[in-house]
Parts: C-alpha cells; sequence; structure tokens
C-alpha cells in the first residue's frame, strides 16, 4: 500500500488518502464471505475487497500503522435517521459501527472511516416514527421524572398535540386524524393513570441520576439548535472543550450541567436536589441564549 501515499509526507493527507481509497475501491458487504484465518486482513485487503464495517476500520488501522501514525480501531453507533415526529436521531442495533481512530501531533485523535457508505432511502414520514417517539416521551419525560415535572410535561403536550393534529389532519382525511388522536389521548390517560395508581419503587438517587440524564439531553438539543452539535464518538468532555468560541459567560453553566451528568452517570456520586434545581435553570437560560 505504499504507492498509494506516493511521495506524500504529510500524516494527516496520508491518512485521507489511504481512508478515501478504502472507500472508492472496496464494497461494504454484511455477512461478508470467510477470510483467510491465518491471514485476515491480507486476504481482506488483498482478495476478497469487501465486507462490514469491522473489517474496514481493522484495515485501515493496520494501514496507517505502516505508515507510523498511531490509530485505533472504535466501536458504537452512527446516528441514525431523525425521527420525524421527535426530532431526535433514533439509534438502533442496525446502526452499530466501527470506525478507526488517528493520533497526531497538531490536532489530536482525528475520526476516520474507510468503510463505504451504505445507500439509504431518503427520509420521510413512516408510523413507526409516531410509536418510537411516543414510547421514548413516556420513558424518558413521565415515568423516570416527578410529578411537578409530569404536570409540567402535560401542559406543553397539549400545545404539541394542536400541533400534532394540524399536521397529521394535512395528509390524512380528517377524520381518521381525529379518530386516532382521540384514540391515542385515552390511551395515555389510561396509562398515566394506571403509572400513577402502581407507583415504581425506585430510590431518590435513581430518580436524579436519571433528572441529570434529562437536563443533559436538554442541554445538548438547545445547543444544537444554535448549531453546536455533538459528534458521534465525541465525549461529553471533549464536547465541552470545543465551545470555545461559545459566548463565555455561559459557559461555566454548560460545564457544570456536563460534570452533572458525568459524576451520576459514570461516577456513581449522589446528588443534590439543589443541583438538580441548578441544572434547570441553566437548561433554561441556555435555551433562550442568542447563538
Amino acid at each position: 500500500m505504499k504507492d498509494r501515499v506516493g511521495a506524500e509526507t504529510d500524516p494527516m493527507r496520508k491518512a485521507r488518502i489511504l481512508e478515501a481509497y478504502l472507500r472508492s475501491t472496496f464494497e461494504y458487504e454484511l455477512g461478508a464471505p470467510q477470510l483467510n484465518r491465518t491471514n485476515v486482513l491480507e486476504s481482506f485487503l488483498f482478495e476478497e475487497r469487501r465486507g462490514h464495517c469491522e473489517r474496514f476500520a481493522s484495515a485501515l488501522a493496520l494501514l496507517l500503522r505502516h505508515q507510523g501514525i498511531p490509530a485505533r480501531v472504535m466501536a458504537g453507533f452512527v446516528p441514525g435517521q431523525r425521527n420525524f415526529f421527535s426530532g431526535w436521531h433514533d439509534i438502533r442495533f442496525s446502526d452499530a459501527h466501527a470506525w478507526t481512530e488517528a493520533h497526531f501531533e497538531s490536532t489530536g485523535w482525528v475520526t476516520l472511516d474507510g468503510t463505504p457508505r451504505a445507500l439509504h432511502p431518503p427520509p420521510g414520514l413512516e408510523w413507526q416514527d409516531l410509536f418510537e417517539a411516543l414510547d421514548f416521551a413516556w420513558y424518558a419525560h413521565v415515568v423516570n421524572l416527578d410529578a411537578g415535572t409530569q404536570n409540567e410535561l402535560l401542559t406543553h403536550a397539549i400545545a404539541a398535540g394542536a400541533e400534532a393534529f394540524a399536521l397529521v389532519s394535512s395528509k390524512v382525511p380528517h377524520l381518521i386524524a381525529a379518530l386516532g388522536l382521540w384514540g391515542l389521548a385515552a390511551w395515555l390517560w389510561k396509562k398515566r393513570r394506571g403509572s400513577a395508581s402502581k407507583p415504581i419503587a425506585r430510590s431518590t438517587q435513581e430518580r436524579r441520576a436519571e433528572a441529570a440524564r434529562h437536563f443533559y439531553e436538554e442541554m445538548l438539543r438547545a445547543l444544537e439548535k444554535q448549531g453546536h452539535t455533538k459528534p458521534p464518538g465525541t465525549t461529553p468532555a471533549e464536547f465541552v472543550q470545543s465551545l470555545h468560541h461559545y459566548p463565555p459567560e455561559f459557559l461555566p453553566e454548560i460545564q457544570n450541567v456536563t460534570a452533572l451528568f458525568c459524576r451520576s452517570r459514570y461516577g456513581g456520586k449522589p446528588l443534590e436536589q439543589e443541583d438538580l434545581e441548578k441544572a434547570k435553570a441553566a437548561i433554561h437560560r441556555l435555551a433562550t441564549t442568542p447563538s
């Protein structure tokens, strides 16, 4: 593969050349053919030239190391298509992915992906989006939150319901839309009454940990609306460091919400109600901050 980079000496340009080579001349295929078990990567690079993302990630890491560039294989999930109703990315098992990271003295770790892009149909309205949006909203914003937050959500849900009715009624006959929304309202009311009569036994710390996650996600949504989207694979701390151009008077609030989330999610540290109140106030302020 040395001839692929030729006389190029810049490590970053070498990496991009190798990345483009795999993406443009190899074929992505799930359930890829069996490889020679004694020379797996050689079999992939020089014989089969097709496979799933793990093979591309491993092959690119090997090629980078041959060029003296530190590299590692990463595994996780890529953002799926945006949910038509909630606006969030739906992450499914089919979105599992492996990619490569390379380290450069000037920039640190940089994400590279040698896997060719799969073809997807253009996004559009799917009824599965509605059910997944309702399911996420129910567990993230009702079951896992206290009564005060639930009542606040119900107020917003009424306003959102009116907008949803206008959207749906413009795409299907008015009678079907009205019946569907009335049936949905009855189902939500019944389920809410049922959960109220049979509370889930959860500790105070568990509820506060869920609230910390909720506030962190709300912060990410507010920042995304202002043009600051958290890239896939970026840690919370790395994302905060990338916001050096954000108005400095608001950075401490972003840092506090992030620290609260990390302390709860990864450190298992107890959270105080005062911390959650401060996080809630910070989210409100960030949501009204000009980008």
